[in-house]
């Protein structure tokens, strides 16, 4: 059996709840954000300006590999550059021999440069090759603006993620309008390219082109559109980025604000969620609440945060990377990157309606044959865990009154059931068939997700403390 997590992002795993109410937990930030500042010449435009960044794991020596967008300060054009990490915490920039810069040849941390005929790189998403013996170990999607002022999207190969074949890139071009795509290749096969599309009369959706060979891409279809009090109080999409979480995708949305300055880039902007279980079917979630936003007024990013990675995993904690702006008169703002994260699945929390009586939420049958059932939730001991057949009648053993927590981690903790001497009840792992869940949710207890876990359980090599979580 593989290992399984269930975050509440949709109601696919939910068949009957009463008194509860679901919530979205916004991501923390870092509080030695930013974590890259403009600092080398070829990074000093004015004003500086870092952005776009795209986050893949396992390049080369380095743990985590990022590639950010900067304008140097000679000739103001954008170029791609690296960042490296061990635990998304802390980064550095590389010296590499690709390109030189100065008169000495110093190495530099740059990528990839603006070739000739193109007048700017407009983003950069990088992502792993599931199926590596078909090309490349690693593919990029990379965003263009000729010099005619025409937008392309061209997908570049590499074997290392550090050099880029350019000479054999596969180009195609989006709709007039269309804007800021990412690439995925979802579980089905499908390359899947998620753009922003003009709509008409200033409104923009997420439209997404299917392609199995990255050359011939199926017409693009609507994904995502803001809904009509969006569109009353003025609210903008400006692009999705999307990663693969476990069994299911996520999609971090950048969302304008009302009266954002030029509609698009600049001004007051957050980062919200989209969610996805194929990779083709999407939806909001919580449209509206900002899973990440602007900070306090006077900080590094408090004008806006918008043009993040997608999420990505390290031991018990998803993060994300972000460019962000400070509050400024300008439409442009000095942009900077910071890092925002969250423990693993603790993106919806379900919380008791009525606050005097308990909550329930029933879930469809869920296989727990050879492994352990596991929650993850705060102030657990208010969680009542029960097991239903499939007409809802209770299972022998496994009743809320026989439930026990045991602690595995900071977040999470493993149920059995016992008997009044202490002996176990109901063996969860050795149960031939799928059975539903009942969780009784009481005394402000939150519960945030439920895995089936083997024995071993999953190895964190990261604790959440680590990250400094405020109380």
């Amino acid at each position: 059996m593989r290992d399984f997590i269930e975050c509440f992002l949709d109601d696919e795993y939910i068949s009957g709840h009463d008194n509860i109410v679901r919530r979205l937990y916004p991501a923390y930030k870092l509080r030695w954000n930013p974590v890259l500042r403009p600092e080398h010449p070829w990074e000093m435009a004015d004003p500086p300006a870092m952005t776009a960044p795209s986050v893949v794991k396992h390049v080369g020596s380095a743990d985590i590999a990022m590639y950010y967008r900067c304008r140097g300060a000679r000739d103001g054009r954008w170029m791609v550059c690296m960042a490296e990490s061990a635990d998304g915490r802390s980064w550095h920039k590389p010296a590499l021999e690709i390109h030189r810069s100065g008169i000495k040849g110093d190495r530099t941390n740059i990528l990839v440069r603006v070739p000739d005929g193109i007048d700017e790189i407009l983003s950069f998403w990088v992502l792993r090759n599931p199926y590596p013996e078909e090309s490349y170990i690693f593919l990029a999607l990379v965003e263009t603006l000729d010099e005619d002022g025409r937008r392309s999207a061209h997908v570049l190969g590499s074997m290392d993620a550090i050099h880029w074949d350019i000479s054999r890139k596969h180009t195609f071009l989006t709709r007039q309008g269309d804007a800021r795509p990412s690439l995925l290749r979802c579980d089905d096969g499908l390359f899947r390219a998620f753009i922003l599309a003009d709509a008409g009369s200033g409104f923009r959706t997420i439209d997404a082109m299917c392609s199995t060979d990255l050359v011939d891409w199926s017409a693009p279809e609507s994904l995502l559109s803001i809904t009509d009090e969006d569109a009353v109080s003025g609210v903008r999409l400006m692009g999705m980025n999307p990663t693969k979480l476990g069994p299911f995708y996520l999609g971090l949305l950048s969302v304008s604000a009302a009266g954002c300055a030029g509609g698009d880039s600049a001004g007051p902007a957050r980062l919200e969620l989209a969610f996805s279980r194929d990779g083709a079917r999407w939806g909001r979630v919580c449209p509206g609440c900002a899973f990440v936003e602007p900070g306090e007024p006077g900080s590094w990013d408090a004008g806006m945060v918008c043009q993040s990675s997608g999420l990505f995993e390290i031991g018990n904690a998803w993060l994300l990377t972000y460019g962000a702006g400070a509050e400024s008169g300008e439409s442009n703002p000095p942009l900077n990157i910071g890092v925002a994260w969250t423990e693993r699945g603790r993106i919806i929390g379900i919380h008791q309606a009525d606050s005097e009586r308990c909550g329930t939420l029933i879930t469809t049958p869920v296989a727990l044959e050879g492994g352990n059932l596991i929650i993850n939730a705060d102030n657990a001991r208010g969680i009542r865990i029960s097991l239903l057949t499939d007409d809802n009648q209770p299972v022998a053993g496994a009743a809320a009154a026989n439930s026990r927590l045991g602690r595995k981690d900071d977040c999470r903790w493993i149920v059995t059931w016992e008997d009044a001497t202490g002996a176990e009840s109901f063996n969860a792992a050795a149960c031939p068939k799928p059975l539903k869940i009942c969780f009784e949710i009481s005394g402000g207890a939150v519960l945030h997700a439920f895995e089936t876990a083997h024995e071993q359980g999953r190895p964190y090599q990261v604790n959440i403390r680590d990250f400094s979580r405020p109380s």
